[in-house]
């Protein structure tokens, strides 16, 4: 969901998955995160957010993380845009078993949008990260 009180786009997004064989649930996970973004210049943008995931089945109960960072517009649209971005966060993981894991981290990504239609896009995105 985006919502856009200029200067401001404000993005959530949600997520939840559930397998099951046999009536036995076999994996199991939810995911949110919000990310704000604002414009400096036409190209120059900056952005903050933060993620909650949990998924017990991949051993942890819960992960939580921050991340602030920059973007730069490569293309503008309307048709295609290309935007780059880098940013730096932080991670805290609660482990099922063992100790808990906290630890910084950098990122660099990549984003494409073609707008083929009025109402039809096709978008990727592409990351990298460095824990």
């Amino acid at each position: 969901m985006n919502y856009k009180p200029a200067p401001w786009t404000v993005v959530f997004k949600a997520n939840y998955l559930r397998a099951s064989n046999n009536d036995v649930t076999t994996a199991e996970q939810f995911g949110a995160s919000v990310r704000g973004l604002r414009d400096l210049t036409p190209r120059v943008d900056v952005f903050a957010g933060g993620s909650y995931l949990r998924n017990r089945f991949a051993g942890f109960s819960s992960l939580v993380t921050g991340e602030a960072g920059g973007g730069y517009k490569i293309l503008l649209g309307p048709v295609h845009a290309l935007r780059c971005e880098f940013g730096f966060g932080y991670t805290h993981e609660a482990q099922l078993v063992g100790d808990n894991r906290s630890y910084a981290s950098a990122r660099a990504g990549l984003g494409y949008k073609w707008q083929f239609s009025k109402t039809a896009a096709f978008s990727n995105d592409l990351s990298y990260s460095m824990t």
